[in-house]
Order: C-alpha cells, then structure tokens, then sequence
C-alpha cells in the first residue's frame, strides 16, 4: 500500500521543518533509502549514489526514446528531449530524503502511527520548455490553414471578398498530456488537437463596410450665399469600421481629412489694414491692404456631420452643411495722428454677378480705384460724383447700359457704377450716419435685389449724387473691395453710442401684421424701416422707400 505525500512537509509546523532538515543535512551518499517510491521506480535499498544512478539511467533511457505524435490520420516521431523536457535527478532526491526524514520523525514522535510496511511516493521533478515543445511540433505540423478576412476592395467598385476560418494547434492540451504521463515516468502518446478560430473580418461585416464605403457624401457652406462651395466625396476606408455588425467611425482619421482636403479650400485667413500716412487736404490715406474679415471652418460640428451623413441617416445626397467661425480682421493706425479707434460700423454689400464685361469692369476699378481708402474727418461732406471724378473713356472707363430719361437703356462710359453707389449706400445705412442726398433707380434693376432689395442707390454726375455728412466724433475710413462678384464697402470709425436696427424689404401685399400701420408700400414700391437708437435712448425711426415706374417683379 502506497500513501502519497507532496513536495512539502506532511505538517507545516516549525519543529517538523527544522527535524527534516537536520535529517537530511546529516545523510551520506551510501546512506540506504527505505520505503520510498520515485514515480513507480524502486529506489528501496539503495544508497543516494545508486539512486541517482538508476535515475539518470531511466530519465536518459526516457529523453531518448521514441515518442508518437498523432495529428488527426498522420503520424510523427519525435522524443521528450526534442519536445523540451528536462528531469532533475538531485532535486528529485531531495523530495526522497525529506520524505525519508519525515516518516522518520513522525514515527518516533507518534509511536509509529504509520506501518512499516507503507510505501511513500515521490513525484520526479521535470521541466516542459513549452516554447521548445511548441516549436517541435510546428517543425512537423504547420499551421498551413490559418484564416483568411473578408476583404473590402474599392476600386472602380466596391468588391467583397468571403472570409475562410482557420485554426490553430491547442498546446495546452499537449502540455497537459505529457505532464500526466511524465509524472508516473511514461512515455506520452501526444493526440494533437485543433480548435476553429474565425477569421477577424467576417463576410457579413464587409457587406455592411462595403455599402458605407460605395456612399457618396457632399460638403457645402449652410449659408450658400457666404460661399459657393461644393464638394462630393466618397466615404473614406480609414474612416469606418466594422466588426460584429457594429459600426464605429474613427474621428481623428476624419478629422484629418476634413484638415488637409476641405479646410484648406473653404477657410480664409483675415487681412488686417494698416494706415501708414495721410495729408489733411487729401481724398485718400496711405493703406496697406483691405481690412477683410477670415473664416474659420466649426470642425467639430463638421467631423460630426461626416459621421451622420457617412452612415446615411441625412438621406438624399447625404450632405455636410458645413458652419464657419468669423476671423476678424481690423484696422491697424500706424500714422503717428490720432484717427480714432476705426472699429467697423457697418457694411455694404451687392452681388453682380453676371455683368457684361465692360459694366463688371466699372464695378471693380471704382471699387478698386476711387472709393478705397477714401478718409473724412469729422463733420466733413463725402460726395460720391466729387471722388468718381470724370467718367469718360479717357479717364479709362468702359462703356456699358445705364438708364436714361426714366426708362431708356443707353451704352455709356462707366455703365454700372450705381453698383457701387448701391454698395456705398447700404454701408451707410447699416452704419446709422447722416444720408443728406440719395435717389433710387427708375428702373427695378434685378443685380440690387440680394443683399438689400430696395437699398439702391442712383448716381449721374451732375444730375443724382450720393452724399452723407460724417457726424461721428473722429475720422471715418471707407474701405472697398470686390470678392468674387459680390462687391463690399465697409465703413471704419470711433462707436459714439449708436445702434442700428433693419427691418424689411416690405413689398405690396406682403407686410407682417407687426409691421402694419407703419409701411403700406404700393406695388411699385419696396419699404425697409431703419431705428437708430442714439446713446441717451432717443431712438429715430426712418422709413427708407424707393419708388419705380412699375411693379416689382
């Protein structure tokens, strides 16, 4: 009869330790072995050099000798030494002699409570290098069906390729299998077995990712009129992915994207002006560049409107309405004399797009060349028809239409140059300053209808001027500029306190009832209402109304 011990003490008591190890410290080499069993070897009788002897002998006897590996109808030889095993005699002796010392003690103290004839079993001490183990095995049996992914190809198309299932080789079934035959010192019979594994991209989720990647998505501006922009792209493959059936977008992959391909077209830097010099008895200042404001694409917003136009839930041509901040340009004084604070008071603006060549040529060089950088001091008149000048073809203007006798279309030199009184007008209007000479047109003309339908603005020199005196306590920059078609006056100074407040265009037919009672415009008519609201609250209601020969289409 065998009674099985572990590697430690029978009992875990301080006493039993110390007898042990006096025990076995005392023992010699041909010191006789009694009643102890080494994983079903004899070792009874024999001195510790014997022993080891025998021991050494079998486990040589062991690494040596042949070892079947069975992989499903094959076949493979190996042995232990191959497979990464490794016994240790001495330690193995070690747990021989304090079980030996053991039985000993506990005999003397316990007026031998074991039998005499009670064998105790010793477990031989091995090691499984699992990294060597593993490796023999792969030498003979590849891992040659490991799982192929769906694949997504996008080229022309959008192609999806099935996804294979592989597996792989369980070694910790291997290892479990030599342990137990190794601890009663046999030879192991490794069955190997393989266990299915999936491949990572499953056909189904490719479908899903191959239909998000076929989308096109279509960024614009919210406000077209701002910008006219528009871009289609296709869903890109750094953006989505799919596992499970569940769709996650990376937002920094988009993000980039949204950095390097659409900001850089949609996003402008602001300009400021500098005044570098001006003369009291001169029209205009020295003025480095046009103050003109920036934008900066809301990125955020953006990268979130990809996400949901990307996964389709917009609908339509999925688009990305995309929001900018303003970037606000200014006014630098480098004069060296005291101007003002020149903070933006108000702007005027005026599409003409469409113009025939010689009216959008007008447009740009009176921008351009005669109301730029115009300076007013305090108190002082501007005239519109005084800065223009002569308008001939000798002072390089071009003909184009401009209305004649109330009605008549005729081709003059300067032809167009009511755009940029209209411009002039409505910067002067939102800015709240003292209008003393303004007519509208005769004629409704369509190229005044954004912006400010009704907000026009006729000039002839010598017969209608456009004139305002600058009431503000410091000097005023009028600064103009063309942007695309649209043209743009912008009107700089020191804030007295004033407020501005627009409400309109009011046509026939079509006044809210709020407004009723104040504007009652006729069908030839368009009515806008202008408060200002001085610094001491008195607040100056103006009725700003223009009058043509006919209805307004």
């Amino acid at each position: 009869m065998k009674n099985k011990v572990s590697k430690g003490l029978m009992f875990g008591t301080f006493v039993l330790v110390l007898a042990a190890a006096f025990l076995f410290s005392s023992k010699v080499g041909n010191d006789l072995i009694s009643s102890v069993d080494v994983s079903g070897a004899d070792v009874n009788g024999k001195s510790y050099n014997e022993a080891a002897y025998d021991l050494d002998v079998k486990y040589l006897s062991l690494l040596e000798d042949t070892v079947l590996v069975k992989f499903g109808d094959e076949e493979f030889e190996t042995n232990l030494r191959a497979l990464g095993v490794d016994f240790d005699t001495y330690k193995t002796l070690e747990l021989v002699y304090e079980a030996a010392a053991d039985r000993s003690l506990l005999s003397s103290l316990t007026a031998s409570v074991l039998d005499s004839d009670d064998e105790l079993e010793v477990d031989t001490v091995f090691e499984i290098d699992r990294g060597q183990m593993e490796k023999e095995i792969l030498s003979f049996v590849p891992l040659a069906n490991s799982p192929s992914d769906a694949e997504v190809v996008v080229d022309e198309g959008v192609v999806v390729t099935a996804n294979e299932a592989g597996f792989y080789l369980d070694f910790d079934d291997v290892y479990d299998q030599m342990f137990n035959a190794l601890v009663e010192l046999e030879l192991p019979s490794i069955d190997l077995k393989k266990r299915l594994y999936s491949a990572a991209q499953l056909a189904e989720d490719a479908e899903i990712l191959a239909s998000i990647l076929a989308r096109e998505i279509v960024f614009r501006p919210v406000d077209s009129e701002e910008l006219d922009y528009s871009k289609i792209v296709k869903v890109q493959s750094d953006w989505v992915s799919v596992e499970g059936g569940n769709v996650e977008f990376d937002k920094e992959a988009i993000e980039a994207y949204v950095l390097e391909e659409i900001a850089l077209e949609v996003e402008v830097k602001p300009t400021d002006a500098i005044i570098n010099s001006f003369s009291a008895d001169a029209d205009y200042a020295d003025v480095s560049a046009v103050a003109r404001h920036g934008r900066s694409l809301d990125l955020e917003t953006t990268v979130h409107r990809v996400v949901v136009a990307s996964s389709g839930r917009y609908g339509g041509d999925n688009p990305v309405l995309m929001e900018f901040y303003s970037a606000l340009a200014g006014v630098k004084n480098e004069s060296g004399v005291d101007l003002g604070a020149m903070v933006l008071l108000g702007q005027g603006r005026s599409n003409f797009s469409g113009s025939p060549a010689g009216r959008d040529f007008n447009v740009r060089k009176g921008l351009n060349e005669k109301f730029n950088n115009v300076l007013l001091a305090p108190g002082e008149t501007f005239s519109y028809n005084a800065l223009l000048g002569p308008v001939t073809h000798r002072a390089g203007w071009q003909d184009s239409l401009a209305i004649f006798g109330g009605g008549k279309l005729v081709p003059v030199p300067g032809g167009g140059l009511c755009q940029v009184s209209t411009t002039m007008y409505r910067a002067l209007v939102n800015s709240g300053l003292n209008i003393i000479d303004k007519s509208n047109h005769s004629l409704y003309v369509h190229y005044y209808k954004a912006y400010g339908d009704g907000l026009d603005a006729a000039i002839y020199p010598g017969s209608k001027d456009l004139r305002f005196i600058n009431d503000t306590p410091s000097y005023l920059l009028i600064q103009a500029y063309a942007g695309g078609d649209d043209g743009f006056i912008n009107v700089y100074g020191t804030p007295d306190g004033r407020s501005v407040a627009l409400d309109g265009p009011f046509y026939a037919g079509q006044v809210p009832d709020e407004f009723k009672g104040r504007v009652n415009p006729r069908s030839n008519q368009i009515m806008w209402i202008q408060q200002i609201t001085r610094p001491n609250g008195e607040v100056e209601e103006k009725i700003l109304t223009s009058t043509y020969r006919s209805a307004v289409r």
